[in-house]
């Protein structure tokens, strides 16, 4: 949830600073769910199958992020 609440709050900023700055922070989220997930993994909570599939899918979101970033800085 944290990383679309930053996207979408930084999309509602007035200027390419204050909107990169939320990107930047939702892409530590990201990396906070991948240590999430790892932990659930360790601890049981989860399949190794279903570990992989939410890190993989994280990292995609990651890499779509730093996308953005890219975007913002050309602006």
């Amino acid at each position: 949830m944290s990383i679309v609440l930053n996207v979408a709050e930084g999309n509602g900023r007035w200027t390419d600073r204050d909107q990169r700055s939320f990107i930047v922070t939702a892409r530590g989220s990201a990396c906070e769910v991948e240590a999430v997930v790892y932990l659930a993994e360790d601890l049981g909570l989860i399949t190794p199958e279903t570990s992989e599939h939410i890190r993989k899918k994280t990292n995609e979101i990651g890499r779509m992020l730093n996308g953005l970033l890219r975007f913002y800085r050309k602006t």
